[in-house]
């Protein structure tokens, strides 16, 4: 194994996969993100009618509709924060298993001048 090998170039592309995924992951997080803002101002709202009504059970469907879109949007949240999470740990595992491998090319080719060194004499 060395940094020219197909091995060394597929840990690369994978490394460079996980990032590019990442990347899809923020924007996906930033766009439920603002959709979670959107259903707390919702929420906020009709609480305010709830104030002003004084009857819960008159706004009690809306106000529960929207505490099931902002959990679920959590929910999705969580999720994709739990992806983005692993594909870090996965990258990081990438990296040093790269690192490694050019290493140990270093180190080979250290000891290949070293021995050519001592076969001439040197």
């Amino acid at each position: 194994l060395d940094e020219d090998s197909s091995a060394y170039a597929n840990l690369k592309r994978e490394a460079l996969s996980l990032r590019l995924e990442n990347d899809a992951l923020n924007e996906k997080v930033a766009e439920l993100e603002e959709a979670r803002a959107q259903y707390i101002a919702q929420e906020e709202g009709l609480t305010e009618k709830l104030k002003e009504d004084g009857a819960f059970f008159a706004h009690e469907k809306d106000i529960m509709e929207m505490t099931r879109k902002i959990q679920e949007v959590d929910y999705k949240i969580a999720g994709l924060r739990h992806k983005h999470h692993h594909n870090i740990k996965d990258v990081g595992s990438l990296k040093r298993t790269m690192s490694l491998i050019e290493k140990r090319g270093k180190v080979t080719t250290l000891i290949d001048k070293t021995e050519e060194a001592l076969d001439r004499g040197e």
